[in-house]
């Protein structure tokens, strides 16, 4: 993985915990925050995993449109910004409406980040998909442990937000060429072949 044609995309991989796991850490707070129960909360979660299912049957249909690539860094940038949504929401509606966003980036960003290393795989033939999902982890272990401990420095917890949205929206960026040229391979049903997912 020391390549960046394969770390560019791992990074996405990575990426996509960090911002979760940071997400995770202030859950407390936002509950806390807004005086949601326990069940409240769960509902609302109900709505991240509602955005995630709906939105994979149209990312095939983006990535056919633009290309890989560029649905790629589209789908992790816009997931990225999207998680401020959550710790600026005022109500608990609007909570529920801020993580259904953040599960419909959150799809379509799950979708194009493994079609992106499957076809990496194909065209270079090699094996990067477990250490992918290796940078996956990482990325957990980043967003809460380190999250943990840069969350004693920001009193705010959207601005610690926007200090990791910051990273990962500069860091897939300055990665994107490296994958920018990948385009996707039709399937035999005028779709994607998603295999790997």
């Amino acid at each position: 993985m020391t390549q960046k044609k394969y770390l560019a995309p791992a990074w996405v991989f990575a990426s996509l915990n960090i911002l979760f796991g940071t997400w995770a850490i202030y859950i407390p707070d936002i509950k806390s925050k807004l005086q949601i129960t326990e069940g409240q909360l769960g509902i609302a979660l109900f709505f991240f995993a509602l955005g995630t299912l709906l939105f994979i049957p149209v990312a095939p249909i983006i990535i056919k449109k633009f290309g890989l690539g560029k649905a790629t860094i589209s789908a992790i940038s816009l997931h990225a910004f999207s998680f401020i949504l959550p710790f600026i929401a005022p109500s608990y509606f609007l909570l529920a409406g801020a993580l259904f966003i953040v599960g419909v980036t959150s799809g379509l960003t799950d979708i194009v980040m493994n079609t992106l290393v499957s076809e990496v795989e194909k065209e270079n033939k090699v094996n990067i998909m477990s250490a992918s999902h290796g940078f996956f982890s990482l990325g957990g272990v980043i967003g809460a442990g380190i999250g943990s401990f840069l969350k004693l420095y920001f009193e705010i917890p959207a601005l610690h937000m926007l200090f990791i949205i910051g990273v990962i929206f500069f860091t897939n960026i300055w990665l994107y060429k490296w994958y920018r040229n990948v385009e996707g391979t039709p399937s035999s049903t005028g779709g994607l072949d998603l295999k790997y997912l």
